[in-house]
């Protein structure tokens, strides 16, 4: 679901103030518990802690682009020795995991139905079809949508010239070694600040971003599934590229 906002109303004698979400912390969260059974508090990040995990996201990410200079030599020759018909493909799959993320952030999916205490079965059943239908027909369509964005990325690169087609594989290569480097120091920074002791919520569980890398990956799939059925983050917050410095 889209980041809540909620309006809080405080009185203070006669007077009353009203605040949101966005500027007063709002501490909306559950418990988890752990594959080992530790119980530990996720809270969905105010907004100053959301900017500062996207700032030490993007440092992050800018580190490991700048790390990957010394190497761009060998991704191009990679390019170079696959021909035509590989860089076509590899453009057209980035192009199909782009258009991927997209749809589904673009395409609503409805909740399932609840059965009402006072339903009758035949109403029930076709309230669930009904569902059932918008589901596979939504599914239907981005099917559709990530298809036609693949092939219509085939085409383009098809009827290129080979020196541009190889630079633009060279340019969406670290693109998406980019989105997918700021995604995952994202992943971490903001486990690092919602994660806290149930004892005491003002305490992060864990140190730093590099600890919640370090956990196994039952743990930290865990966390990331409550945090995200609390907080999701839309594609369009994801960089699109590195940062000039590297370039």
């Amino acid at each position: 679901m889209d980041r809540i906002v909620e309006a809080y109303t405080f009185k203070f004698g006669k007077d009353q103030i009203l605040i949101n979400s966005y500027s007063f912390p709002s501490f909306i969260g559950q418990e988890c518990t752990l594959p080992d059974g530790e119980t530990v508090w996720v809270q969905v990040l105010n907004t100053l802690q959301l900017g500062a995990a996207e700032e030490a996201a993007s440092l992050r990410a800018a580190m490991e682009m700048a790390g990957l200079t010394p190497l761009m030599g060998g991704v191009r020759l990679q390019f170079e020795q696959g021909g035509e018909t590989a860089q076509c493909e590899w453009l057209a799959e980035n192009a199909a995991a782009i258009a991927r993320s997209h749809a589904e952030d673009a395409i609503h999916v409805p909740a399932a139905p609840i059965r009402r205490p006072d339903e009758n079965e035949t109403s029930w059943t076709e309230r669930v079809q009904e569902w059932q239908q918008t589901m596979d027909g939504m599914e239907e369509r981005r099917t559709e949508y990530i298809a036609r964005e693949r092939s219509a990325a085939f085409d383009h690169a098809l009827f290129m010239q080979p020196d541009e087609r190889l630079e633009r594989c060279i340019s969406e290569w670290r693109e998406a070694r980019h989105r997918r480097a700021y995604a995952l120091a994202m992943v971490m920074e903001t486990l690092a600040r919602a994660v806290r002791l149930v004892s005491n919520r003002q305490q992060c569980r864990w140190p730093s971003a590099a600890a919640i890398a370090d956990l196994p990956d039952a743990y930290r799939e865990t966390l990331a599934a409550v945090y995200a059925g609390l907080d999701t983050v839309n594609p369009a917050q994801i960089p699109t590229s590195p940062p000039d410095c590297c370039l």
